[in-house]
This record gives C-alpha cells, sequence and structure tokens, in this order.
C-alpha cells in the first residue's frame, strides 16, 4: 500500500516520514493542518493544546484482532482493573483504590463482544501536568494512534472520524490534494466567522 501524504502535515521537526511509519501533525479535530510555520508562536498564544498527532504503521500481522491487545494486554498492564462505567460511548476502566493511582485510565470502544478503539488518559496529578489522550485503533492495513489533549476526551468519535477521513485521502495524489484544499478552505472559513463575531 502507498501512502500520498501533503507536506503541510509534516511541516514540523518532529514530524516524519518512513517505508513502515508517519508522525504527522493535523489541527483538532484531526483532518486540517496546523495553521502558521512555527510551533513556538502556537505556544505563545495558548493554542498549541488543539494539536493533534497521527502515528500510522503497517501493520505486520493483520491475523491479531485488536481486541485481544485492548482487553488483556492494556488493563492488565496498566492495572486498570476496576470498571468505572460508561462514559462517552466507552467503557472507562481505572485502578482499585488500593492500587497506585498514577497509571493511566483506560477507555474502550464496545463493538458487539469486541473493542473497535483504544484510549488511554494520562491524569493531572502536579500542577504542571498536561494531561493527554493517546487514542488507538486499527484501519485496514494500519495501525492508528491519535494523541491529543484529554479535555478532547469526549469528542473522540468527532477526532477518529477527522483522522479517518485525512487517512482515506491519502490514497492518491488527486485525493490528498482536493481533500487538503477543502481543510484549507474550511479553516479560513472559521477564521472569517470569528473575525465577524461580536
Amino acid at each position: 500500500t502507498q501512502l500520498y501524504i501533503p507536506k503541510e502535515y509534516l511541516k514540523f521537526r518532529h514530524t516524519s516520514v518512513g517505508t513502515e511509519s508517519a508522525l504527522l501533525q493535523a489541527w483538532y479535530p484531526g483532518a486540517a493542518p496546523v495553521p502558521g510555520d512555527d510551533s513556538t508562536e502556537l505556544w505563545r498564544q495558548g493554542v498549541w493544546w488543539k494539536n493533534v498527532r497521527i502515528l500510522i504503521s503497517f501493520r505486520e500481522d493483520k491475523s491479531i484482532p485488536f481486541d485481544e491487545g485492548s482487553r488483556r494486554g492494556v488493563l492488565r498492564y496498566l492495572k486498570a482493573t476496576e470498571f468505572v462505567g460508561n462514559e462517552y460511548g466507552l467503557q472507562h476502566w481505572t485502578q482499585p483504590e488500593s492500587g497506585i493511582q498514577d497509571f493511566h485510565d483506560v477507555w474502550l470502544e464496545p463493538e458487539g463482544d469486541t473493542f473497535g478503539s483504544r484510549i488511554t488518559c494520562s491524569e493531572k496529578l502536579l500542577e504542571i501536568d498536561k494531561p493527554n489522550c493517546s487514542h488507538h485503533f486499527f484501519k485496514d492495513s494500519l495501525s492508528v494512534k491519535i494523541s491529543y489533549d484529554r479535555r478532547f476526551l469526549s469528542e473522540w468519535r468527532t477526532i477518529s472520524s477527522n483522522v479517518t477521513a485525512l487517512l482515506d485521502s491519502f490514497r492518491s495524489p488527486e485525493a490528498a490534494k482536493d481533500f487538503l484544499r477543502q481543510q484549507i478552505e474550511l479553516a479560513e472559513s472559521a477564521g472569517d466567522d470569528e473575525e465577524v463575531t461580536p
């Protein structure tokens, strides 16, 4: 499988493309390129938390079901054995009160008897902490891992669908260019609306 990724999603130092994986940078809700060319300026403006990082890699063994790693491996590794309840259409798991509380909580998307997405989020334990979520799912031959600010956890579906649309656009150079053009036009339109809003 060959992907056609516009440079707009690779314009920062921490982004890259290899033969088996790529690390992209997008803007909330996950399909638009990050505005500007300097992430430090976005830090100064206090809006860098709206970035969405996307790590995609080709799956070597497509026979391993996503559910296997979600339910057994991650819950056991993070010691998230206590079911909290259903939140945002996800099953929320955490560590029991008798255990260590500085592991990440886990949210699983139920799909019948299996799970379709796995999200782990850090907590704000110290004042300097900036809690993030890591959202993982399989898409065709790709393993997809999205990282975003925990404030966006309730909007996981919106982010997932935008990232999926972005990845779908990489199927050809024409589709990638058209999608990028649409995203830039949407961003410019949203910027114009903000300017005229009192």
